[in-house]
């Protein structure tokens, strides 16, 4: 997401971020169950990034693996 990061902020005049800056915790299976970032987690970063870039910031990823919201995307013999 640091890269994504970095080509949004170029395109959008604004000064490159620090690596310094920006972390990243993966929790649960990291991309195991599908894109390891998704439009909305970039939207949140970009967003927060245009708001306040000298800060740090932290992206708490998750997968959607064990939540049972995300069932509603499976078929239902898959269910547990």
């Amino acid at each position: 997401m640091f890269q994504t990061l970095t080509t949004w902020a170029a395109a959008n005049g604004l000064p490159a971020p620090r690596s310094l800056n920006y972390q990243e915790l993966v929790i649960g299976n990291g991309d195991a169950c599908g894109n390891p970032f998704d439009g909305e987690e970039q939207l949140d970063v970009e967003s927060g990034y245009a708001m306040a870039p000298d800060v740090d910031q932290l992206l708490v990823g998750g997968d959607s693996c064990d939540l049972v919201w995300s069932m509603a995307c499976r078929p239902c013999s898959t269910q547990t």
